[in-house]
């Protein structure tokens, strides 16, 4: 027979209340929108011909072509700033220099791919001619500054990687012809410090970009090839975020939903308000955690040990639920086997709930 309270009737209606309500704030709010824009080109009306897509591939560039002009390349990043995870773009100040053989001068067509606002972009040559070296190649310096586009991957926030990419390419010549070759002498500055980031690494690659398109132009071959040069820092968010704004709070409204599991199965509606009011905090902590990034088309790391914590407080729940309609409130015997299984419920749940924890972390 069913033994709640009016009282403890309320405390289950808001928890299966508030159940449904973290349930829909985990969920990702960018889910849903993608019909709006479905069509595309096909809904509009005022082409005359279907635009077909065109990919092109960029790969790693294992050997240099023969015959091609080499143009040693070298990045020193003075500062990188605002980091904007929502727009994909980052600022950067950093110095660039060149050095080849020949009569060529790749300084004029060399284009930095990604970056944006071209009118905010600011190139500054700090010679007026290339300047000769010693051993007979030439040298140009230049300083440069501007919004560069990076596609940031947040699926393991708060404990993500991100990338800080800068993209060179000559824009006349082919790989056949001008091919990039990284500096050793490249490094960063002690500018280079973005807060709650720290840099794990700093790097340089050629690569290819082949294009799918010979850019209008009938003499060009379809797919034009041209050699490029990537510099990169590898980031990692600071374990700080992680520790004392997602975990240690989530780890004490946790153990306070469990403590209800060591009352007396009497208290009903004490212990069923411990867990429900647990629930509600666990929903503000998640909004404020995740009030940090910009919202995504799927879960997060955060979002999926959000909803580990909504399971095991409803577990909590559910085993109060039982424990009420199991009890016999004239049988001391029946008393102490309930109070006996929430002992054990109360381990159990603290063991699986960390032991998830770490399993999660670990496949970050």
């Amino acid at each position: 027979m069913l033994r709640f309270t009016p009282l403890g009737v309320r405390w289950a209606a808001m928890a299966i209340l508030l159940t449904a309500l973290a349930w829909f704030a985990a969920w990702p709010s960018g889910i849903g929108t993608a019909g709006a824009t479905e069509g595309g080109l096909a809904d509009r009306t005022d082409f005359d011909f279907r635009i077909e897509q065109t990919l092109g591939t960029m790969l790693p560039l294992d050997a240099l072509p023969s015959g091609a002009q080499q143009v040693i390349v070298g990045v020193y990043p003075i500062n990188v700033y605002e980091l904007d995870l929502d727009a994909n773009t980052y600022r950067m100040n950093a110095y660039v220099w060149l050095r080849w053989r020949g009569d060529f001068d790749p300084v004029g067509s060399l284009e930095f791919t990604n970056s944006l606002e071209l009118w905010g972009f600011t190139k500054e040559l700090y010679l007026e001619t290339p300047k000769e070296l010693p051993d007979g190649s030439k040298y140009q310096h230049m300083r440069i500054e501007g919004r560069f586009f990076q596609p940031f991957d947040l699926s393991q926030y708060p404990l993500d990687r991100q990338e800080l990419s800068l993209w060179l390419e000559n824009t006349t010549s082919p790989i056949d012809e001008i091919v990039y070759v990284p500096d050793h002498a490249s490094g960063y500055g002690d500018g280079v410090n973005i807060k709650a980031w720290d840099v794990v690494s700093y790097g340089a690659s050629t690569y290819l970009h082949e294009y799918g398109t010979d850019f209008g132009d009938p003499s060009e071959p379809q797919g034009s090839r041209y050699a490029g040069l990537k510099f990169s820092f590898e980031l990692e968010r600071n374990a700080n975020m992680f520790v004392w704004k997602l975990l240690i709070p989530l780890m004490i409204v946790m153990v306070t939903s469990w403590t209800a599991l060591l009352l007396s199965p009497l208290l009903v509606e004490v212990r069923m308000a411990m867990p429900a009011g647990a629930l509600l905090a666990v929903i503000f902590l998640r909004d404020m955690v995740m009030s940090a990034i910009p919202e995504t088309p799927t879960l997060v790391l955060a979002d999926i040990i959000y909803v580990l914590s909504y399971a095991f407080i409803v577990l909590t729940l559910v085993q109060i639920v039982w424990a009420n309609l199991r009890m016999n409130k004239d049988s001391p015997a029946n008393l102490a086997h309930l109070t006996h299984i929430d002992r054990w419920s109360f381990v159990a749940q603290i063991a699986l709930f960390t032991l998830s924890l770490v399993l999660l972390v670990q496949l970050a």
